[in-house]
């Protein structure tokens, strides 16, 4: 659940809420795409059912992935970070991020890697799951197909086929509910079950919506800083990236207490229109509250400010519901600008000119 107080540097015009025009504008029905998250959970939870790790000695996990699929991996080691704190009994497994040709030279034997790339054919990715079996590292792919698929069959790796036809972005269902259920049934963290269910209800809410149509007006003509704690920092990434490829627009991001010791003195002399969002989880430690109320009281004369108050004891829904609401907002906010929320033009781009990948 999550709760908006807003401060307007003086602007207190009430927002607009309703939802601009998508006709012509959102070619594939991003929006559905959007809301079925919540639809899509549980068929994505149950993908990892089958997986088996024959090495009961995991001392780390590695996720391997980039762009929308690489966010997986970030979310998944603050979800296991947080859930660890609460669970001393039980030791949980340090989780890398790697977004990167190569995997951190700890990995070894006793290594858990995910790789995970929605078209199967991202070259860091492949490079990554080259490196892994090399190191004798117990490794799971995800993907829709492609190279990665080929490649799974011809070294007799466990494979997890993620259904196709989405934005890598919009499957984030499916590339981070399957490694909860493989780590759950492997007996590397507890059953996640009932997380599960407890944020499919939390979703079909229609708060979101409303907050999204809301924020996006306000954001409007300015560009997003997103600030958060370091748990809920992936979170905040997330958000960012929506912005970049939903609304192609310009985002930024960054956490307590580390933009305090350097970003904070940006604001002296502010050259471009900047909206900031900040995500506040009421759980997180008392000294970082304390940096967040302080950092707003001194920004509150500079820019507009909007603070999300993260609640709950499930650290699954306080994670999934926040990453909900950005997708939302970066939807509403492309149809602001008139934007196609489908497609990476750019990016597509820069891949063309990069050629193929020699494997």
């Amino acid at each position: 659940m999550m709760e908006d107080s807003e401060q307007n540097n003086g602007e207190n015009k009430k927002a607009e809420t309703a939802e601009p025009a998508s006709k012509n504008i959102d070619s594939k029905n991003m929006k559905k795409q959007i809301l079925d998250f919540s639809n899509q959970l549980w068929d994505a939870y149950k993908l990892g059912s089958d997986v088996v790790i024959e090495n009961k000695n995991i001392n780390d996990i590695v996720c391997c992935g980039m762009g929308g699929s690489g966010i997986s991996g970030d979310l998944l080691a603050s979800y296991i970070e947080m859930i660890g704190s609460s669970d001393r009994k039980n030791k949980m497994p340090f989780v890398y991020s790697v977004k990167d040709y190569s995997i951190p030279r700890v990995v070894g034997k006793n290594s858990l890697v995910f790789v995970i790339s929605y078209s199967g054919n991202t070259e860091e990715a492949i490079s990554c799951y080259k490196d892994a079996v090399r190191k004798g590292a117990s490794v799971v792919i995800l993907s829709s197909g492609g190279i990665l698929e080929r490649k799974s069959k011809i070294d007799n790796v466990p494979f997890v086929k993620l259904p196709s036809g989405f934005e890598p972005r919009v499957a984030l269902a499916y590339t981070f509910f399957p490694l909860l259920k493989i780590l759950e049934k492997n007996e590397i963290i507890g059953g996640q079950e009932d997380a599960v269910k407890k944020l499919m209800q939390n979703l079909k809410k229609p708060i979101y919506d409303e907050t999204a149509k809301q924020l996006s007006k306000k954001l409007e003509g300015r560009i997003p800083l997103i600030y958060s704690s370091h748990l809920f920092y992936p979170v905040a990434y997330r958000w960012k990236t929506q912005f970049n490829e939903n609304a192609k627009t310009m985002a930024f991001c960054n956490e307590f207490s580390e933009l305090n010791h350097n970003e904070i003195n940006a604001f002296t002399n502010l050259t471009a229109s900047f909206h900031l969002i900040i995500l506040v989880d009421e759980g997180q430690f008392s000294r970082i509250k304390k940096r967040v109320n302080i950092t707003q009281d001194i920004l509150k004369k500079k820019l507009p400010i909007t603070r999300l108050l993260i609640k709950g004891n499930c650290a699954l829904t306080k994670i999934f519901s926040s990453i909900h609401l950005g997708d939302l907002i970066s939807y509403y906010l492309s149809l602001i600008y008139k934007t196609d929320p489908n497609g990476v033009p750019v990016v597509e781009e820069l891949k063309e000119k990069m050629g193929a990948y020699i494997d």
